[in-house]
């Protein structure tokens, strides 16, 4: 357009076609630009750089547990979401088997996740990535093959076997591990007497 509107206050400018969506664009405007007195404006130049709206939902470049774990039932892991690029998120969803279970609002997208005894050897996890304008990502899926949980092991370390004498001070050491952990160790000597 080449008249003002407004009572001559407004200059509107159209593009020459439709903008693009997802894309950048530079307005610019060169002087000498004169109000209707013949004054010039101060500046010589206006430059003003402007996005169009987004319609790119984001990528999930990975969904993973740290490298070396397995998957044990009962225990909680350590889950990570990496996305395919620096974008600005506003969130991330997490799902165990098709059930969410939480909402990341920020980076780093990492959360321990409690593998439910309830829900058998087969788990699948999965994440949603969601933009500010709403574009979601399909889901990124992680199968997991869930171990069961095994007892724990323990073994008396010292003292070793052999011989002790009447009124002996002993030290005694134990060892324990389990695949989950172990919540107390209790032990009694000849029947607690």
């Amino acid at each position: 357009n080449e008249q003002p509107i407004l009572g001559g206050k407004v200059l509107v400018f159209s593009p020459a076609g439709p903008l693009k969506p997802n894309s950048s664009y530079r307005l610019r405007l060169q002087g000498p630009v004169r109000d209707l007195a013949g004054n010039p404006m101060a500046e010589s130049e206006i430059e003003v750089r402007f996005s169009t709206l987004d319609t790119r939902a984001p990528k999930i470049a990975a969904l993973r547990l740290p490298k070396g774990l397995t998957p044990v039932s009962g225990k909680r892991v350590p889950l990570t979401v990496e996305l395919a690029a620096s974008e600005y998120l506003a969130r991330v969803e997490l799902y165990r088997n098709g059930q969410w279970i939480q909402t990341l609002e920020k980076p780093p997208f990492e959360q321990e996740v409690y593998l439910d005894p309830a829900l058998g050897t087969e788990i699948t996890l999965a994440a949603v990535a969601g933009d500010r304008n709403g574009n979601r990502s399909p889901q990124k899926l992680l199968p997991l093959k869930v171990q069961a949980n095994r007892p724990p092991r323990v073994r008396i370390v010292a003292p070793r076997e052999g011989e002790i004498s009447v009124g002996q001070t002993i030290s005694l050491e134990l060892a324990a591990e389990d695949d989950i952990g172990i919540r107390r160790l209790a032990y009694t000597v000849d029947g607690g007497k």
